[in-house]
């Protein structure tokens, strides 16, 4: 299964036009970008000031989430680093993103690589920072107890790859699409599931190129032997790297009289 990762920022402007309704959208809760076992910062484009690290990411940095929140970027990371990080920063924001680049944290002194990404909302520009460190990867990366709690959720989560191929589904989803278990919808498209069109497809790739941060869309839901459902989904694109892929949530809409 692929990483979890999260965009924390305002929703953007919803795809015109869509045959479904969509509209802006800020992100469900900071408990999925919490969830996610590799080290994510969000930083503001443009003071360049850390708005949310994640655990893992705190962690690496020899800090607590806390403490980091409102620090400049520039300072979690030694001085010999700051033009590197200033090259990556200003190519992020001309390009949308930054080749990796290896840095040392200040706090124990440790080597990390960074992947800068650009997002943006309806009002803001926001760095999506991905930290890696090879020892990482040696010793394995389990599921997190905050995964543990998307898994228990009450409402539905999915994963796509690129392609919107299922990679993970939640056992909330599973219950929603009347299957027995997560496995039976894996490997599935999501349009077996959701009635999107190839025009709500289209706006949502619109969206991924313009790194928009999310997309709300309302339409229906396609349970195995029942009758469509009206549900809610927020589609959160990740644009960048080897495992692009998508996050949905899924809520049920109160039935039209």
């Amino acid at each position: 299964m692929l990483p979890l990762y999260q965009w924390l920022v305002s929703g953007p402007q919803g795809t015109a036009g869509s045959s479904v309704d969509a509209e802006a959208a800020p992100l469900p809760s900071d408990w999925l970008f919490n969830a996610s076992n590799e080290p994510v910062l969000i930083v503001n484009a443009a003071n360049t000031n850390i708005v949310q690290a994640n655990p893992p990411a705190a962690a690496l940095l020899g800090q607590i989430c806390s403490e980091l929140a409102g620090t400049q970027f520039l300072a979690a990371f030694e001085k010999t680093n700051t033009a590197e990080i200033r090259r990556c920063l200003a190519l992020a924001q001309s390009a949308g993103s930054a080749s990796s680049a290896v840095l040392r944290t200040q706090n124990g002194g440790s080597d990390v690589r960074a992947q800068l990404s650009l997002v943006r909302s309806a009002c803001e520009s926001y760095m999506l920072v991905r930290l890696d460190r090879d020892v990482l990867r040696a010793g394995g990366r389990g599921r997190s107890p905050a995964f543990e709690a998307i898994d228990r959720a009450s409402a539905g989560f999915l994963l796509t790859e690129h392609g919107f191929h299922i990679d993970y589904a939640n056992r909330a989803f599973a219950a929603m699409a009347g299957v027995r278990s997560p496995a039976e919808v894996r490997g599935s498209s999501l349009l077996e599931w959701l009635q999107l069109t190839e025009e709500d497809l289209s706006g949502l790739r619109a969206h991924q190129s313009q790194r928009a941060a999310a997309t709300l869309l309302t339409t229906e839901l396609c349970p195995a032997g029942r009758r469509p459902r009206r549900v809610e989904i927020c589609a959160i694109p990740v644009p960048d790297g080897v495992n692009q892929c998508w996050g949905f949530t899924v809520r049920d809409l109160p039935r039209l009289n």
